[in-house]
């Protein structure tokens, strides 16, 4: 019997596929969160520096 066709495989693979999208979603969403916080991290630092140039009136 080839137990690549049997109804436990296929729940199985299925169970499996949705553990990997999952997985991938989660890479996703922490790599965006990361990208975000240097972003903010790198424009304050541009505005405080900006400010430093500012000359005052």
């Amino acid at each position: 019997m080839d137990y690549r066709h049997t109804e436990d495989f296929a729940r199985r693979m299925e169970a499996a596929e949705l553990r990997a999208q999952m997985l991938r979603n989660q890479a996703i969403d922490a790599f965006v969160a990361a990208a975000a916080s240097r972003l903010a991290l790198f424009l304050r630092r541009i505005a405080h520096q900006c400010v430093r140039f500012i000359p005052e009136a």
